[in-house]
């Protein structure tokens, strides 16, 4: 189990994140409000909706801060995916059942004084709207006392579309 005690992003990390940010003005027509309300120190869980594959890129890449994100297991064991939510410090979940391990692994982030990032509907939603949230998340929430804050995805889904057509999302 990892420990977050004193974490300083790696190398690998500090690097991609800064080709994310080159990619993301590149590609991404971005437009992210409200990052005032992640606290610049201490825990807190930032939790959103899930509607591309390129959430978790603008959490990981786009975010002032380092942030934690829990990834599901089979994201781990992906040939191209699982180097990267390395990378990132990523950590497993197994979805669909109380996985006491990422519960622990949570807990230690936020002690650690870390953002965690968390998609409480535990998948993508292919329509965009918002799933029922999974128990996970109020567990965390209530063990670790650290505030939570919102953020909503918009438009993320056009990204595989505009590539293609050589257009910023």
């Amino acid at each position: 189990m990892r420990d977050y005690t004193n974490y300083h992003p790696s190398p690998r990390r500090r690097i991609l994140t800064a080709a994310l940010r080159s990619v993301g003005k590149i590609v991404l027509d971005m437009k992210i409000t409200g990052v005032e309300n992640i606290p610049p120190t201490g825990h807190a869980i930032l939790i959103s909706n899930h509607i591309s594959f390129l959430d978790p890129v603008i959490i990981v890449g786009m975010l002032p801060r380092p942030v934690i994100p829990m990834s599901k297991i089979e994201n781990f064991e992906d040939k191209l995916l699982g180097p990267l939510v390395r990378a990132f410090d990523a950590f497993p979940v197994q979805r669909g059942e109380a996985d006491r391990q990422a519960l622990q692994a949570s807990l230690r982030v936020l002690e650690a004084g870390l953002p965690l990032w968390i998609s409480p509907e535990g998948t993508r939603s292919e329509s965009g709207q918002l799933k029922r949230g999974l128990n996970g998340l109020a567990f965390i929430a209530t063990r670790s006392g650290a505030p939570i804050v919102p953020i909503a995805f918009i438009g993320t889904p056009d990204f595989k579309h505009n590539i293609r057509r050589i257009k910023r999302t």
